[in-house]
């Protein structure tokens, strides 16, 4: 499977995944697509996931997640830095 983002970045501006091969959305509906990237990046290697795994895997990123306290945008662990603002 190849996983791709549908978002909507005006108004409201939720995302979600999608099988890019079957064209089919699955999983959570996410903050919006810094959220659905983070979370991405934090899944791994997302070719052979189950998409009913993905939400179960979301119910253990977000709570420990918040937007970034330097830049506002990125997605961080709770109380630090993106690696974008981080000083290390």
């Amino acid at each position: 499977m190849a996983v791709g983002i549908i978002s909507e970045d005006k108004g409201i501006g939720l995302a979600v995944l999608y099988d890019t091969v079957t064209m089919t959305a699955f999983g959570p509906v996410m903050p919006s697509a810094a959220w659905a990237e983070a979370f991405l990046e934090w899944l791994g290697d997302t070719a052979h996931i189950d998409p009913q795994e993905v939400s179960r895997r979301w119910d253990e990123f977000a709570p420990a997640r918040e937007e970034c306290s330097g830049c506002g945008v990125a997605i961080a662990p709770k109380g630090g830095l993106c690696a974008g603002c981080s000083p290390v």
